[in-house]
């Protein structure tokens, strides 16, 4: 039995209870006198037939219609995190089979043309580009068919002539092609 059916199955017994409700009771007295009430007849009275009013059993029906729907409800919505968790499961899974294509180099193996895009970009982005310091090249991610993705951390003054810390990523292509900043 899988997960959503033992679920569904729960959700409806606990639900879908029996709705209480009255009943019509045609009662005989020893006299032969008929008498119709909501009550069970009496020890002196024979029944000879019960059954709900039509009111009763519209509300019953009413009543155990709502109790399915809040069942169903919950089922769904029971279903749709199950899928859900299934689906983040399916996610990490293909990002972790990625990642095995995929592998962390160091600066040294980047290609000159790349590194110098990167450094022409980022001076080019400065308030004052001469006052770039502590340039890093922090990581090196070779991806497929050429591409890289660099991330790079410095310090250059911002528009108050302060010196800041910053950092940046950009993925490029071995021909120095910035194809993306940040992200």
């Amino acid at each position: 039995m899988s997960k959503g059916s033992a679920l569904f199955i729960l959700l409806m017994t606990v639900f879908v209870s029996p709705v209480a409700h009255a009943i019509l009771y045609k009662c005989v007295d020893s006299n032969g006198q008929a008498s119709f009430q909501e009550n069970k007849c009496g020890s002196k009275e024979q029944t000879t037939w019960e059954r709900e009013t039509r009111k009763e059993i519209r509300d019953r029906k009413l009543a155990e219609k709502i109790q399915f729907d809040k069942a169903t409800a919950l089922y769904w919505k029971e279903i749709r995190k199950i899928e859900d968790e299934a689906d983040q499961e399916y996610r990490n899974k293909i990002a972790r089979e990625e990642m095995r294509h995929k592998k962390f180099i160091s600066p040294d193996q980047l290609p000159l043309d790349a590194k110098l895009s990167i450094k022409s970009h980022l001076r080019n982005r400065l308030n004052d580009p001469e006052s770039l310091k502590e340039f890093q090249w922090r990581q090196v991610l070779q991806k497929r068919g050429g591409i890289y993705k660099v991330w790079v951390s410095y310090q250059a003054k911002n528009a108050f002539n302060v010196y800041i810390r910053g950092g940046e990523s950009y993925t490029v292509d071995s021909d120095g092609e910035i194809l993306s900043v940040g992200g």
